[in-house]
């Protein structure tokens, strides 16, 4: 009796020790594989595996399938596809996560697209996004940050703007369809990950609904709260160990929407851009934090002056909120929304001599065939141009924003 008494608290003891492993929750705080409460500071691999046209000043060529589509017009297929695996291989190093750790971060939100999962060709190739979070968890291990996984890009879209790479309407909440192709996708990544302790949590859905859509905004976020729910119990029902993100909608400001969703270890989640740096810009997700017994979590901030992230970081700090700034890195100075000469990225691209043939196609007349024969720039001049990006976005290339790395205050 006494054998078995002690085989059974061994058994226990192991299992316990092996869920302590994880970064957790408790009440309000993320606490560590030690059970310490801890604020967490991150930083997005942005426009990696979601290109996004304002971070690489491509106007409004401006999701990954429009840029995509100029890069087919502009060089042909073949070419696309050869300067995506390129791109690829060269954005995000390991050379990058081990930056990424010396400057004090704790860790990396990856952006990922549905596509990388699918038979659909996305980047050049399909069925290829296993083996980039594979890569980034390994370098991520290596380096001690842990990986928070992000669905940036659902099916249909969630949101319907062009970070969500849909055609303008988030079609996710209206099709069946996408909704288990989404699920679907998500079971896939907790089976694999549902004992590696270098995985953070996961953030199922990216700035979901933009308010944009009038009348129909109260059923598409019932679907949405629905969703939520769907994914999260299918998550659940693999992995006890992650935590789980969930973003409020309508640029994060429609919080009574997820007033009926519960569950263990849920961080409610939200962004902060164009908000005045007070206190009011987190009070109220603090507020709702409290009242579910939550954490709170600010998936992105940034694109911002130095003055302004500066002021909103100590403000998260002050209220010991985790953080994750955005981006990690960009072309130099890529703000598109106010006119100042700063950098906005931990890491800046420098931009190509001629860069402009590209961007001034982009924005020209691409409505009919004979105007894009037209308007495109020599492919020659085109391939040369692209070759240059290639090699400055590797890392040894980039230049260091040490003043915008300076107003994240790390360690």
């Amino acid at each position: 009796m006494k054998t078995s008494l002690a085989l059974i608290f061994i058994f226990f003891s192991f299992n316990l020790c092996i869920s302590q492993e994880f970064i957790s929750s408790r009440e309000t705080s993320i606490i560590d594989e030690n059970g310490k409460s801890i604020q967490m500071n991150g930083v997005c691999l942005a426009n990696w595996l979601v290109p996004e046209g304002y971070m690489l000043q491509l106007a409004n060529v401006d999701s990954p399938r429009k840029i995509n589509t100029l890069l087919n017009e502009l060089i042909g297929e073949e070419a696309t596809q050869k300067f995506w695996e390129v791109y690829l291989n060269n954005y995000i190093t390991k050379k990058d996560i081990q930056f990424i750790k010396n400057q004090g971060f704790d860790h990396v939100r990856l952006y990922l697209h549905y596509k990388f999962f699918t038979e659909n060709d996305y980047l050049g190739q399909n069925y290829h996004g296993f083996e980039h979070i594979d890569n980034i968890i390994k370098w991520c291990k290596e380096s001690g940050l842990y990986v928070l996984l992000d669905m940036h890009c659902a099916p249909c879209g969630q949101s319907g703007e062009n970070y969500d790479d849909s055609f303008g309407y988030p079609g996710l909440y209206k099709s069946e369809f996408c909704q288990e192709l989404m699920i679907s996708i998500w079971k896939k990544i907790a089976e694999r990950y549902k004992d590696n302790s270098t995985v953070m949590g996961y953030d199922i859905l990216n700035a979901p609904l933009a308010p944009l859509f009038e009348e129909e905004m109260k059923s598409l976020n019932d679907s949405l709260l629905n969703l939520y729910k769907k994914t999260i119990r299918t998550i659940r029902s693999i992995d006890q160990n992650h935590l789980i993100f969930v973003q409020f909608p309508e640029y994060h400001e429609n919080l009574t929407i997820l007033n009926e969703l519960e569950g263990e270890h849920i961080v409610f989640t939200f962004q902060r851009y164009f908000v005045e740096p007070h206190q009011n810009a987190v009070q109220k997700y603090l507020d709702f934090g409290k009242k579910h017994q939550a954490p709170i979590y600010v998936c992105e901030f940034g694109e911002n002056s130095l003055q302004w992230t500066g002021k909103i970081r100590q403000i998260l700090n002050d209220n010991r909120i985790s953080w994750c700034y955005h981006p990690y890195k960009e072309i130099q100075r890529s703000i598109f929304y106010i006119d100042l000469d700063e950098p906005s990225s931990i890491v800046g691209i420098k931009k190509p001599e001629n860069w402009n043939i590209i961007t001034d196609y982009g924005i020209s007349d691409r409505s009919s065939f004979p105007n894009i024969r037209d308007n495109k720039p020599p492919i020659k001049d085109v391939k040369r141009v692209l070759n240059e990006f290639l090699e400055n976005i590797k890392f040894e290339n980039c230049i260091i924003n040490n003043e915008c790395i300076n107003e994240l205050g790390l360690d």
